[in-house]
């Protein structure tokens, strides 16, 4: 399988050992100022080059394919959003063009080979960005279609919750599963559209904080490469559910229960802390009661 996976990377950490499958991309940093994708595709390096047991899984089941810097002169030159020719390098995937934006158009013919080569080689794509509005992160899916017997409705969310499950700053709430007219040229839609990538997100960080509990608690650099660690583990963790999650949809006409789902997937952590935050509170408040009071008179003028 490949998982893709675009990202800012300053040089070019390798794994040499050898892997089975095609492999995983990661594609960052498109928009200059989105410097959260940064620090989570180190989280993501630092993780697959290590000795932990996971990741010695991933690198023998998976090559891992890492895009570095996509937007090179738009990135050096401080644009927000556009590269140094004026474009919006997520918003011209669809017919880019090998002048004016080549970065998009050599990177979208390679994955056509990939694709071409076999079917279902493409595992997973994950677009890594930062949000100025919103807090905590999560992600962006695309799930209007079925492709091949599995039901893509029911494999985009199970990878969306596992990751949920496993890291309490993903706040499934915010997770979207729907194609936006405004969002039909971006990365994440095409490759999903053209290369039939189920497993086609964004992942979004707020470039300030995210929520625990009630609190709201400040993004730090080990914060978001954390993430990174959280990702690859929900992976790993998805790779292992596909049997049950084939087994499960065979019996169900290609859908899965959304109890079934839960049950596979399990509650997001932010769910969990919230609530035991919620009876915390509530161990907290003392009854008080009134009834001993004496209330003065109101008298008439």
């Amino acid at each position: 399988f490949f998982f893709f996976f675009f990202f800012q990377a300053e040089d070019g950490i390798r794994d040499a050992q050898e892997s089975r499958g095609l492999g995983d991309v990661y594609k960052r940093q498109v928009h200059g100022s989105e410097t959260a994708g940064s620090f989570k595709v180190q989280g993501i390096i630092e993780f697959l080059v290590s000795q932990h047991p996971v990741a010695t899984v991933l690198r023998n089941w998976h090559i891992f394919l890492i895009v570095p810097l996509l937007n090179v002169d738009g990135v050096i030159m401080g644009n927000s959003r556009h590269s140094l020719s004026g474009y919006d390098m997520n918003r011209c995937w669809g017919s880019p063009s090998k002048r004016l934006q080549p970065e998009i158009f050599y990177l979208k013919e390679k994955l056509g080979e990939i694709y071409r080569a076999g079917a279902n080689q493409i595992l997973a794509y994950c677009d890594l960005h930062g949000h100025s509005r919103f807090y905590s992160s999560f992600l962006f899916a695309c799930h209007t279609g079925t492709f091949g017997t599995l039901c893509s409705w029911t494999q985009s969310r199970l990878l969306t919750r596992i990751l949920a499950r496993q890291c309490h700053i993903i706040d499934y709430h915010q997770c979207s599963f729907k194609v936006e007219p405004n969002k039909s040229n971006t990365a994440r839609v095409i490759i999903w559209k053209e290369f039939k990538v189920v497993n086609s997100f964004t992942l979004e960080s707020s470039q300030y904080g995210f929520m625990v509990g009630s609190k709201l608690t400040k993004f730090t650099e080990r914060a978001y490469a954390e993430l990174g660690h959280s990702f690859l583990h929900s992976l790993n963790e998805y790779r292992k559910l596909l049997g049950e999650l084939h087994n499960e949809l065979d019996g169900q006409s290609n859908w899965l229960r959304p109890c079934v789902l839960q049950e596979l997937a399990g509650v997001p952590a932010a769910e969990l802390i919230k609530k035991e935050t919620n009876e915390e509170k509530k161990e907290l408040i003392v009854p008080v009661s009134y009834t001993h009071l004496t209330l003065p008179t109101i008298c008439s003028v």
